[in-house]
């Protein structure tokens, strides 16, 4: 039962059947003795969408909460929907998974990734599905790159690069 006053305020004694100005309420309060959450992805690796991907490049994908090694699953498919033959493991956190290729990728091919899994008490994540895809290695007859899809710089700093046509220091990075 509740009391209401319209226009705010306490009501009287007349709304409460004459039972004077005190309105006694019970409060009562249940928290959950068991994890009733599932468990949410936060990222993946590779990124969706991600191109240029190496071709020994595992999918990983990341949870808000420790997840149950038994209940995982994950599994990257070829366009064609062939899956990709590896290991899935759970790492040490509990809150990572993997799923490592036992060979490589084909080049230039779009990868879909799906991954299952259940919370330490048996709830299912949503599945979440993502997708990338691997990159090509420079033609030996194309000197149009100085780096093919798979080259990683050592620095990732380009602040310090500069290019301007026709400059004799175009290209050259000061340090």
């Amino acid at each position: 039962m509740g009391v209401f006053r319209v226009g705010g305020g306490f009501p009287q004694d007349q709304v409460l059947g004459g039972i004077g100005n005190n309105c006694w309420v019970d409060v009562l309060w249940w928290a959950p003795t068991e994890d009733i959450t599932e468990p949410t992805s936060l990222a993946v690796t590779p990124h969706e969408g991600s191109t240029s991907v190496r071709l020994d490049e595992h999918a990983t994908i990341r949870y808000d909460e420790e997840v149950d090694p038994a209940g995982l699953s994950i599994t990257a498919t070829a366009p064609d929907g062939t899956p990709v033959q590896g290991a899935v493991t759970c790492e040490a956190d509990r809150v990572s998974a993997r799923c490592a290729p036992t060979g490589r990728h084909v080049a230039g091919t779009t990868y879909e990734v799906t991954a299952l899994v259940n919370g330490p008490a048996g709830n299912p994540a949503p599945t979440r599905t993502w997708s990338f895809t691997t990159g090509l290695p420079r033609p030996a007859t194309c000197p149009c790159t100085l780096w093919d899809d798979f080259s990683r710089p050592a620095d990732t700093d380009w602040s310090d690069v500069i290019y301007r046509p026709g400059s004799p220091a175009s290209g050259h990075v000061f340090k």
